[in-house]
């Protein structure tokens, strides 16, 4: 539906975001109203992030440190806010976390392939590729970071690119929330 389109991404610039709620839309039309792939997109996400968050811990502060960061982000209500309202840093978090733990591994490959698709879902990774990639520029790997540039690259154009498919002008990336306003102009009316 069009204008169901129109209206929902009018203030959505997050393209990642937007196609990962349009497939759970068109699953829950597949399953009979039901919103079981949303929830379980969702759980899988939340799960991620917190698995993740316990075990960055674990391995810098031991055991003790990684139950008292598990208990706090299970039972934190921010994240519990973003599953009941699927908000994009549900998605955001767990995408930059993974990416930079693989980085850091040594599978830079699938590292750097999560790092530029969390940009998909909210533009200030792209802050955080460029910092990868100066530290590895630092580091002497420059085709590593020369290739996660380009990926980076690669990654802002397409969104702007969804940016002006979606609101119609690239003018409107300064858009406030839903009604399209820009921040820095105020109607004295």
């Amino acid at each position: 539906d069009p204008v169901l389109r129109g209206s929902t991404c009018a203030s959505n610039t997050k393209p990642g975001w937007s196609l990962l709620l349009g497939f759970c839309h068109e699953f829950y039309r597949a399953f009979n109203q039901s919103d079981l792939p949303l929830r379980l997109v969702t759980s899988f996400s939340l799960a991620s992030l917190v698995w993740i968050i316990t075990k960055t811990t674990v391995r810098f502060g031991g055991r003790a440190a990684g139950l008292c960061s598990f208990l706090l982000s299970f039972l934190n209500p921010l994240f519990f806010r973003w599953y009941i309202k699927s908000e994009s840093y549900l998605f955001f978090l767990p995408c930059v976390m993974f990416g930079l733990w693989f980085y850091v591994k040594g599978q830079k490959k699938i590292g750097g392939l999560l790092l530029v698709l969390s940009i998909f879902f909210r533009i200030e990774a792209a802050l955080i590729v460029s910092l990868v990639c100066a530290f590895d520029f630092a580091r002497s790997h420059y085709r590593k970071s020369l290739a996660l540039l380009a990926a980076l690259s690669a990654a802002v154009l397409l969104w702007l690119c969804f940016i002006y498919v979606v609101q119609g002008d690239i003018a409107r990336l300064d858009c406030g929330a839903a009604a399209g306003y820009n921040t820095f102009y105020r109607d004295k009316n």
